[in-house]
């Protein structure tokens, strides 16, 4: 079984992690979960119980198959860098953060660590969202395939264009 680690369990964070959950992707024992807000830390360790929950990320970063980031988009920079350097070298990390693009997040990780951009919107949270996917070439098909599974737990999916991701953000971002 694969791993799935998050970076910022907020409100999408929790929408996902809890989704994938409910609907059998992954099991809580298999996640790895990363908040830097103490209050925030505390409710999800409630919520999720048998997850691995830390405001620290040594353990995600040793242990995940798969890297969420959930985190502002200011924050991405500072995560993906720790990710480059202490992550496994064929992660696969998953942004949804607005506006940061697939050549950003591949620039930003090491070689052979795999970049795929989602943007979901908040219907996720019943199930009933529609999440559009962005890969790098580079990434392997049965990679993007789990990211589809991952999400499309949660709703619909569709691959798109990365030229074409900043376009489908704002449609997202509109409403459900």
């Amino acid at each position: 079984m694969t791993r799935l680690g998050v970076y910022g369990c907020g409100k999408m964070g929790g929408i996902i992690v809890e989704g994938v959950v409910k609907r059998g992707i992954y099991s809580e024992s298999d996640i790895l979960i990363c908040e830097a807000h103490q209050g925030t830390l505390d409710a999800v360790k409630t919520k999720f119980s048998q997850a691995a929950c830390s405001n620290g990320d040594a353990q995600l970063l040793s242990e995940a198959d798969y890297i969420l980031l959930c985190v502002k988009p200011h924050m991405v920079g500072q995560v993906l860098a720790g990710i480059r350097e202490r992550g496994k070298a064929n992660v696969v990390v998953i942004s949804i953060a607005a506006g940061v693009g697939l050549d950003y997040l591949r620039q930003s990780l090491g070689s052979g660590q795999h970049a795929i951009r989602v943007m979901p919107n908040t219907p996720l949270q019943v199930a009933a969202g529609m999440s559009v996917i962005s890969a790098a070439d580079t990434v392997p098909p049965q990679h993007v395939e789990h990211v589809e599974r991952i999400f499309g737990a949660l709703g619909g999916t569709m691959r798109l264009w990365e030229d074409l991701m900043d376009a489908a953000t704002a449609l997202v971002g509109s409403g459900p």
